[in-house]
């Protein structure tokens, strides 16, 4: 039978969308939602197959295939299938039916990226940028894992033009998170710092916040990536000669990964005890470790490690004085200069110089040497911006020349003298970092209660967060009373110890969310935040309660109890014009007090 031509055309356009227009299954909408996980986080495996299968299905719509596939490459990134992932996703952004102001599309973007940032090549940059484009405002973890993104790589359209504004914007991104409960967010920043030291040559401070995101993190992240951030504070650890605490960390890594248990998990973990065994000259266990080491670099084949593997595989051959096997690795190494291999380091150069004495290769020796002499100058040099960049001056040593002879003895000398300057001045720069501060803690704090002082408090009041929905910020100035006259009755040397008594009071009754300060010398401050508002003024009344039932001992046996008055205001926003809030409470207090 003949169509007329409009109908046919029309046919095989619907024919075409057809696949397009299958109705959502909500039985998939509800795993969709169950199986997500933030984008710093493992999705758990057990939900893998059951992903595969409703992918292989025809019953499920476009939209869903697309937040299933993010989905699945988020898996893929997790389990070292980064190459998958990436064609993956980039596929699913090139489609036209694609919705690019969705949640999963900003996901897809930012994974991208992260594909990129595995392997340290600066595409990472532009999806990084991207992705924070997208999510800025409406998808608060894929926000924050491209913005430290952006400032852990240095990346140019990061906003910020040098280190020190990159460090302080780290910094100030775990302020901003530091009053939260969320420690998976806070675990991903303290990882961000831990990069950052990283590549500012600092491996003591990189450890260290590597070693807290862990701490914060064993106990809500799930999967591998509990263990990548444990295999970073491990190689910091090792690069620092901090060995007794990297076999610690070696330790922990082979419990947590008895549960684990995935190919990318062991091949961190062989990486670090290989790296372990050959620092501490364990060569009879290092050659023991390269065997399944060996295989799982084969498995995912990525130069760096490749790199790695022959260079720890030449370690016996080394030791043995074996010639041909390091004729071989030589060879298979090829020139020590460009390109610049990105697990050269000092102690591979260290290696390499003696191999090629060894060797009898006295040019390559010699070019060796001078990429050791390259590497200690840079450390010097970033010691020294480091120290500037954190203000703090005239914290370093001046390396001794080194001279062109070479020598073991004199090599060795040296090597001892550039580890002990490297160690002294990471440690004053961790002592002064935390005194710095810890004086700024305190410049925020009222010297007598112990409490936030006045500005202190506004200035974090000023930045309250809207509340969720049904949900209000609460801010209550509480008034005493009777202060004057409970003074005079215990006595006029003893003023500071009523203030501290109210203040314990006020410790006692309230959360460390809350924000509570000394806002005048006789009033307090205290704010709730996305609290109900019936809540909120029964807690208030609860605290009024136990201020009134804070007992002191007066003069003659007289006990004297507080008497206070309260002004309360609630708003189902943020506190945009805080000054003329306050002043209105303020009028408030003074109006009742006049009465």
């Amino acid at each position: 039978m003949n169509l007329p031509k409009h109908i046919k055309y029309t046919s095989i356009f619907l024919l075409s969308i057809a696949p397009h227009l299958v109705m959502a299954n909500p039985a998939v909408d509800e795993f969709i939602q169950n199986i997500g996980v933030v984008t710093y986080d493992c999705p758990d495996n057990q939900f893998k197959e059951q992903l595969d299968s409703y992918l292989l299905s025809d019953e499920i719509s476009q939209q869903q295939r697309f937040k299933l596939l993010t989905r699945k490459s988020h898996y893929q990134n997790c389990n070292g299938q980064s190459e998958q992932a990436q064609i993956s996703l980039k596929s699913l952004i090139s489609n036209p039916l694609v919705d690019e102001d969705s949640e999963y599309y900003a996901s897809a973007v930012y994974q991208i990226g992260f594909t990129y940032d595995m392997k340290e090549m600066n595409e990472r940059c532009g999806y990084y940028s991207d992705a924070l484009s997208l999510a800025k405002g409406r998808f608060e973890d894929i926000e924050l894992s491209s913005t430290l993104g952006l400032l852990v790589n240095g990346c140019p359209n990061s906003g910020y033009t040098d280190d020190s504004q990159v460090l302080a914007a780290l910094f100030a991104t775990l302020e901003r998170y530091a009053q939260s409960n969320n420690e998976r967010a806070l675990a991903h920043i303290h990882n961000g710092l831990g990069l950052f030291f990283g590549t500012q040559f600092q491996q003591v401070l990189a450890a260290d916040q590597f070693l807290r995101a862990y701490e914060m993190g064993s106990t809500v992240y799930t999967g591998s990536n509990r263990l990548s951030i444990l295999i970073s504070a491990i190689s910091s650890l090792l690069a620092t000669g901090q060995y007794d605490r990297a076999a610690e960390a070696l330790i922990e890594f082979e419990r947590v990964n008895s549960e684990i248990n995935t190919p990318l998990t062991n091949f961190w973990y062989y990486l670090g005890k290989s790296g372990y065994h050959y620092r501490v000259g364990e060569l009879e266990k290092l050659e023991a470790s390269l065997v399944p080491f060996g295989e799982l670099v084969a498995r995912f084949n990525n130069d760096h490690y490749n790199g790695i593997f022959r260079w720890y595989s030449a370690v016996p051959c080394l030791a043995s004085e074996d010639i041909e096997c390091l004729q071989r690795f030589v060879e298979a190494e090829g020139s020590l200069g460009v390109p610049q291999k990105s697990y050269a380091s000092y102690d591979y150069y260290k290696f390499m110089m003696r191999t090629y004495f060894l060797l009898g290769d006295i040019d390559d020796a010699n070019s060796a040497f001078e990429l050791i002499v390259r590497r200690l100058d840079t450390l010097r040099q970033n010691e020294e911006r480091f120290t500037k960049m954190l203000g703090v001056a005239n914290l370093y040593t001046q390396i001794y020349v080194l001279e062109n002879k070479i020598t073991t003895q004199e090599l060795r000398r040296k090597q001892m003298l550039i580890g002990l300057f490297i160690s002294v001045v990471c440690f004053i720069l961790v002592i002064g970092f935390f005194l710095r501060k810890r004086h700024i803690a305190r410049m925020s704090l009222d010297p007598v209660t112990q409490l936030l002082n006045s500005k202190t408090a506004i200035a974090r009041i000023s930045r309250v967060e809207k509340p969720s929905q049904n949900k209000t910020n609460a801010l209550a100035i509480f008034d005493l009373g009777n202060f004057r006259e409970v003074n005079r009755q215990v006595g006029s040397t003893k003023g500071d110890y009523v203030l501290q008594t109210i203040a314990n009071t006020f410790s006692k009754v309230t959360r460390d969310k809350d924000i509570l300060g000394r806002f005048a010398p006789e009033q307090f401050i205290l704010c709730l935040t996305d609290i109900d508002e019936a809540s909120a003024k029964s807690f208030f009344e609860r605290v009024q309660e136990a201020l009134q039932n804070t007992l002191l001992e007066g003069q003659h046996g007289v006990t004297m109890s507080i008497r206070s008055s309260m002004s309360i205001y609630i708003s189902n926003e943020n506190f945009s014009d805080l000054n003329a809030i306050l002043d209105d409470m303020l009028l408030s207090l003074s109006l009742n007090g006049s009465k």
